[in-house]
C-alpha cells in the first residue's frame, strides 16, 4: 500500500462524505413516506460514515505499519552491511596472521 493509495481512498473518502452532507441538505421530507425514506437515508448515510471511518483508520494504520517495517529494513539493511565488512576484515586480519 502506497501512500497514493491512502491518498485515493481519502479522496473517494472526502467526496462521498461531501456528497452525502448536500444530499442531505438539499432534501426536505414534506409528508410521512418522504420522512420515513429520509430516516432511512440518515441511517444509511450513517453506516456509511462509520464504514468510511473504520476505512480511514485501517488505512492510517497500514500506513504506519508500511512505515515502520520500512525502518526495520533500512535497519537489517545496515547492519548486514556492518556484518559484512566486519567479516572481511576479520578474513584480511586472519590472512595477515597466517602470513606472519
Amino acid at each position: 500500500l502506497t501512500a497514493e493509495h491512502v491518498k485515493s481512498h481519502l479522496q473517494k473518502y472526502r467526496i462521498n462524505m461531501k456528497k452525502a452532507q448536500q444530499e442531505e441538505s438539499s432534501s426536505s421530507p414534506s409528508d410521512q413516506s418522504s420522512k420515513d425514506g429520509s430516516v432511512a437515508k440518515t441511517n444509511a448515510h450513517k453506516e456509511l460514515q462509520k464504514h468510511f471511518k473504520l476505512q480511514e483508520r485501517t488505512l492510517q494504520l497500514q500506513m504506519q505499519l508500511q512505515m515502520q517495517m520500512h525502518s526495520q529494513l533500512a535497519l537489517q539493511r545496515q547492519l548486514q552491511l556492518s556484518i559484512s565488512q566486519q567479516k572481511e576484515l576479520l578474513q584480511t586480519q586472519m590472512q595477515e596472521q597466517q602470513e606472519h
